[in-house]
């Protein structure tokens, strides 16, 4: 029997995309800063640009679904999501930055749940020993290598990312060319009543996976504070010098453990892993809204990776093991979509302004508070995610 060969061409998206993901989320704020915005008009910003995706992600969720080469859906977001980066130079005035964000979000929100659907469908159409984990790692080494690397020749030239940011998409549009992944490849489909539609809605129903979605609404809600706020705080007590190395470790503490994601999910089970990963990202939160020491803040970070995988990894591998195959594009983008709602509404505007009235320290222990009870509840009250039917299966599998 041939030995299968590591799978770089699923790899290399990763490693690029995320790269370029790492310098728009880090300095994209710091940039808006720098022209003259308050918090409260960055965050209305960030808002109109999720709330502009949420439009458009549902309608490329099913062309991808429905693609015969669902590789090519990806290229199109890359490409354009590159180009329309570009935009953010055409003018400093506000109302322009606004329009320019919202067409970039088209392109930006959708990538990752697209991704992460492809990359699933490859390796199941494959038969292949590699795990999901295995591969998103590569991720959170390029978003790492890129802020180390990258954002030190960038420094406190903000403006310059955007052109970088086109170059890193181009080149993932690039790493897509010659992957192949579709309806041809899959097995013929179960006729449902309703189609695709009434799979979705049939989906909607089930109270496990809405309940499993709103944890990561709730993380994603935490992480867009923290991803658009935080290193505004940071460089107030450690400057900007710093920047790099914070996101650096936050990003490499995720590496030691995605190839471990689903062994976590078959050890933990779904109500184990969500309730520990939102527990833990609480007492992270509490210690970084306390602290005013650079060294300390950046060590939090070191938990991070864990957090994440725990959460973010199992609603991946959960929709992945309970959606039907022929709407796993949409059910990874309504989670994505799920998130963006809430992230538009509160994470963005309401958090800008709150941030920009009670301070980021005390919004940051706030949340901090959610995330914890959140988690206890989860773990007291979900038991209901242990006796659904195929879960305990298919986390079997996972591994």
């Amino acid at each position: 029997m041939q030995k299968e060969r590591f799978p770089i061409r699923l790899i290399l998206p990763y490693l690029i995309y995320y790269a370029g993901q790492a310098l728009f989320n880090s300095y994209r704020n710091l940039y808006l800063k720098s022209i003259g915005l308050s918090t409260g008009k960055i965050g209305v910003l960030a808002s109109v640009g999720i709330i502009t995706a949420l439009l458009f992600q549902p309608v490329l969720g099913i062309a991808s679904d429905r693609a015969k080469m669902r590789s090519h859906v990806l290229i199109m977001i890359f490409l354009m999501g590159g180009l329309t980066a570009l935009g953010f130079y055409v003018s400093e005035a506000y109302w322009v930055l606004l329009l320019a964000n919202a067409v970039f979000y088209i392109f930006f929100q959708p990538i990752v749940a697209l991704l992460d659907g492809f990359t699933l469908e490859m390796l199941e159409t494959r038969k292949s020993r590699y795990s999901f984990g295995t591969i998103r790692t590569f991720g959170s080494v390029g978003y790492a290598v890129s802020m180390l690397v990258v954002g030190y020749f960038i420094g406190t030239k903000y403006r310059s990312m955007f052109w970088i940011y086109s170059l890193f998409m181009a080149s993932s549009a690039l790493s897509m060319a010659g992957l192949r992944s579709g309806r041809t490849d899959r097995a013929p489909r179960e006729k449902r009543r309703g189609g695709e539609l009434g799979i979705v809605k049939e989906l909607l129903r089930r109270k496990t996976f809405l309940l499993v979605i709103s944890m990561q609404v709730i993380l994603m809600l935490a992480m867009t504070f923290y991803s658009q706020f935080y290193t505004l705080y940071f460089t107030e007590f450690a400057g900007g010098e710093l920047v790099g190395l914070l996101v650096f470790v936050m990003a490499m503490s995720e590496v030691p453990f995605w190839p471990f994601a689903d062994r976590f999910y078959k050890a933990f089970g779904v109500r184990k892993a969500l309730a520990l990963g939102m527990f833990l990202e609480g007492v992270r939160f509490i210690v970084m809204a306390l602290t005013r020491n650079a060294w300390v803040a950046i060590g939090m970070n070191l938990i991070s990776g864990f957090c994440l995988i725990l959460v973010y990894g199992t609603v991946i591998l959960y929709t992945d093991h309970t959606v039907p195959p022929e709407i796993r594009a949409t059910g990874q983008s309504i989670y994505s979509i799920a998130s963006t709602v809430f992230c538009a509404v509160i994470g963005g505007a309401v958090f800008g302004y709150v941030a920009e009235w009670a301070g980021i320290p005390k919004t940051f222990a706030a949340i901090a508070v959610i995330l914890m009870a959140v988690g206890i509840l989860m773990f007291l009250f979900a038991r209901a995610l242990d006796r659904e039917p195929g879960i305990q299966k298919d986390a079997g599998k996972a591994g």
